[in-house]
């Protein structure tokens, strides 16, 4: 994904570089005593607003959009008492047979993701895991269609808050960017935009959302960088991203992914840069900020013991297909799918076990992952799975439901069907 890609989707709705709204905030900051005209406070749990006055936006001035916590909660915030979701208590986000191609010279298409799927609910906590390349991040971005281009959805079915994201506009899109679902991106350095104000991206979602004026967003992105736990934020909030370091970018994205009061936040491999401090401090960060919001997660990673501390269930991907889904600790007591298996017995300390004897020699899973090409119609895992049979050579196993919470593509379990392509 290209840095302007990134810059784009971050958290986000992310601006575009010609945006009006960019030239008129990309001063100094001035947030003195941070308090906006309008009374609207960030905890944890989220804004709490007093409405009233008007917002000017792109020159025009109108109501405020109203918060979604509320102006009657503020007592509870302030209490610290976790916050009751007043959203939809359906299925948030769901993917089905999704598959991600991108042009291939002179003609055709290579579908690089083919047979993603996955659920998200309400408040859920879902890690999608597996070998670096799997299809983890696309499938991930398909849920807002922020797919590189010249990648995109060509198959499958991708559904956020109730819609079909394959058949909305641009402009019903950007608004489920950062509203419904935020991101946290592996590379925050990629991320932001570096001839901006860190003040300026962190508030980009709720200037988007919520119609902030510049004092609001100036006064929001200090107290946001407050919320993820940043000492001096009017400092950082005035300074340029690589003056922070890279725990604090990382903090600076979450506060942003935050602005829009997202239902689902994205977490994309979030803790792959940062030492063993940095990485349990931003991991208790995250927990508390779930907890107080009631968001939905969905976590990208290829580190199942991160994915056993995190997830209520996990998501298991392998060469651009979900092989196994399951909730968590049932899929660490006995995964189904000798994929899964592997990826177990090759950790230095299995999820919740004992560590290895110093100097055991590690397990390895032998070959490779098959490229997109030589997918065809069998199952892409054969000629690694030392338990293949001759119809795991012949025939493309589909994805069986064991349980009603546990589903795997394996034909060695009973009641595995072709699955075709």
């Amino acid at each position: 994904m290209s840095p302007k890609h990134v810059r784009q989707a971050r958290g986000v709705v992310g601006i575009p570089s010609h945006s009006p709204f960019l030239a008129r905030v990309s001063g100094p900051h001035e947030a003195p005593n941070c308090r906006p005209p309008d009374h609207q406070f960030f905890t944890a749990g989220g804004w709490v607003e007093e409405q009233r006055g008007v917002l000017a936006v792109g020159g025009q001035r109108r109501p405020p959009t109203p918060s979604p916590w509320g102006a009657s909660i503020g007592c509870c915030l302030s209490a610290g008492v976790p916050l009751p979701y007043n959203g939809k208590v359906a299925g948030l986000a769901s993917v089905e047979g999704l598959e991600i191609g991108f042009p291939r010279p002179p003609g055709g298409v290579v579908r690089v993701v083919r047979g993603g799927e996955f659920a998200v609910t309400e408040g859920d906590s879902v890690a999608l895991v597996g070998e670096s390349g799997c299809g983890k991040t696309l499938s991930a971005l398909a849920l807002t269609n922020l797919v590189p281009e010249p990648g995109r959805i060509v198959g499958g079915r991708v559904v956020v808050d109730g819609e079909e994201v394959r058949g909305l506009s641009e402009a019903r899109l950007q608004r489920l960017r950062g509203a419904v679902v935020g991101y946290l991106w592996q590379e925050p350095g990629m991320a932001f935009n570096p001839l901006l104000r860190v003040g300026v991206q962190v508030a980009e979602a709720g200037v988007l959302r919520y119609g902030w004026s510049r004092r609001q967003a100036d006064c929001r992105a200090v107290e946001l960088l407050r919320a993820v736990g940043l000492e001096n934020a009017e400092a950082l909030a005035a300074g340029y991203p690589h003056q922070l370091s890279g725990g604090q970018r990382q903090r600076a994205l979450l506060a942003a992914a935050l602005a829009g009061d997202p239902r689902l936040l994205v977490l994309d491999e979030p803790t792959s840069a940062l030492d063993p401090l940095a990485q349990q401090s931003l991991l208790e960060l995250i927990g508390r900020v779930q907890k107080a919001r009631g968001l939905a997660v969905l976590l990208i990673t290829h580190d199942l013991q991160l994915a056993a501390r995190v997830a209520r269930r996990v998501v298991v991907m392998y060469a651009g297909e979900t092989v196994e889904s399951a909730p968590t600790q049932e899929l660490l007591a006995a995964p189904a799918h000798p994929y899964t298996q592997a990826l177990l017995y090759c950790a230095i300390t299995p999820p919740g076990g004992v560590p290895r004897p110093r100097g055991e020699e590690l397990a390895t899973i032998p070959g490779r992952v098959p490229p997109p090409e030589a997918w065809g119609g069998v199952c892409r895992f054969a000629p690694r799975c030392d338990r293949a049979m001759a119809r795991c050579r012949t025939a493309h196993p589909a994805l069986t439901e064991l349980t009603p919470e546990r589903r795997v593509r394996c034909f060695l379990h009973a009641g595995a069907e072709d699955g075709g392509g």
